[in-house]
């Protein structure tokens, strides 16, 4: 006779949920690392930031967004109300204590929630290179040769002109011949590895 399993509590649900290397901080990760960046994760400073990088002594935290109050994706649960709003406050207030105890210590937080991480990807990188002080990837420093369909492609920041499309977002197409372009190319440098999005002029 088959055993029925009672179904989980909603507080073995929560216990359940990963506090590390979740799938927002590694797509971040492999983003960051793509773009050249070199960083450590889970540093031993306040917080435990989910990426640091000592030398700009910035320190990037992934929020969940239910976990810190999305404001554009965070519903309260309809049973025990009371309990998650304490919670959810008393979550604010420890982001804030160490944001300040980071600071004492002459580091700046960044904190980002997971939905963009998930649907604004680039925009994201593009922001924490700002605050390395590091030059966008996807900043024009010049044209290289045709190496997609005949048209001509940004080099990369590392100088090299040898940048390959490996993907296109939208419709349409690259093919010269086509009445319809794509929005957005994703780019790869062939000489340092480095991958970008530009629009597609």
């Amino acid at each position: 006779m088959a055993r029925h399993r009672r179904p989980k509590t909603r507080s073995q649900l929560m216990a359940s949920v990963r506090q590390r290397d979740t799938a927002p901080e590694l797509a971040l990760r492999r983003a960051l690392w793509a773009a050249g960046c070199r960083y450590r994760k889970q540093a031993a400073l306040p917080g435990r930031p989910d990426i640091a990088f000592p030398g700009a002594r910035l320190a990037v935290f992934v929020d969940g967004c239910y976990w810190h109050g999305c404001p554009r994706h965070y519903s309260s649960p309809a049973t025990n109300r009371p309990f998650w709003t304490a919670k959810l406050s008393a979550n604010d207030q420890r982001d804030r204590r160490k944001d300040t105890d980071l600071a004492a210590l002459g580091w700046r937080s960044l904190h980002v929630w997971e939905c963009r991480v998930k649907g604004e990807l680039a925009e994201v990188v593009r922001e924490i290179l700002g605050a390395l002080g590091k030059q966008d990837p996807a900043v024009v420093v010049g044209e290289g040769p045709a190496s997609y369909g005949g048209l001509a492609w940004f080099a990369c920041a590392c100088g090299s002109e040898d940048v390959q499309v490996w993907a296109v977002s939208g419709p349409g197409s690259l093919n010269v011949r086509a009445k319809l372009r794509p929005e957005q190319a994703s780019l790869r440098c062939r000489s340092c590895a480095r991958r970008w999005t530009a629009p597609v002029g």
